[in-house]
């Protein structure tokens, strides 16, 4: 026989087919299932395991394309959130120098428009009619040995 049985062709042995079964005489003898002859049943067995190994595939493949359409998903709905961290770090870091611009702003316009200090505190507005004269003369503690002193502007210095 120009080509041996599997069984024969592994162990080197001399592949005979036996007329009558249609299988090798070595694996007759020796109770081994011979592939020398294919089976009708064989062939079924062949082409429902090629079926299910397609449909297997099929189904690896649709849910690979599935898994890869949920990472681009993922991967493009990161990439939107990154975005929107930096451009709200930007606004964020504006309002900032923004905030010190208008602090640096408001301190110059302070310190321009304060008066040098003086010995005399003036009072708030609105005190200008109370008089103080009542407290001439007291001494308060823990401020040293300071006394009240009115001025003639209605003001006190501690």
């Amino acid at each position: 026989m120009p080509t041996p049985c599997s069984a024969c062709r592994r162990f080197s042995r001399s592949c005979i087919v036996d007329i009558p079964s249609g299988f090798c005489s070595e694996c007759l003898a020796r109770g081994s299932k011979c592939d020398l002859v294919v089976t009708q049943k064989d062939w079924d067995k062949l082409d429902a395991l090629k079926a299910r190994t397609r449909s297997e595939l099929a189904a690896a493949e649709d849910e690979q394309e599935s898994l890869q359409a949920r990472v681009r998903r993922l991967r493009n709905q990161l990439r939107s959130l990154e975005e929107k961290e930096f451009e709200m770090s930007r606004r964020e870091l504006g309002s900032i120098e923004e905030l010190e611009a208008l602090e640096r702003a408001a301190e110059g316009q302070r310190a321009s428009s304060v008066a040098p200090p003086s010995s005399a505190v003036v009072s708030p507005s609105g005190w200008s009619g109370l008089d103080f004269s009542a407290l001439e003369g007291l001494e308060f503690p823990g401020f040293g040995d300071e006394t009240v002193q009115v001025s003639d502007r209605s003001s006190s210095s501690a």
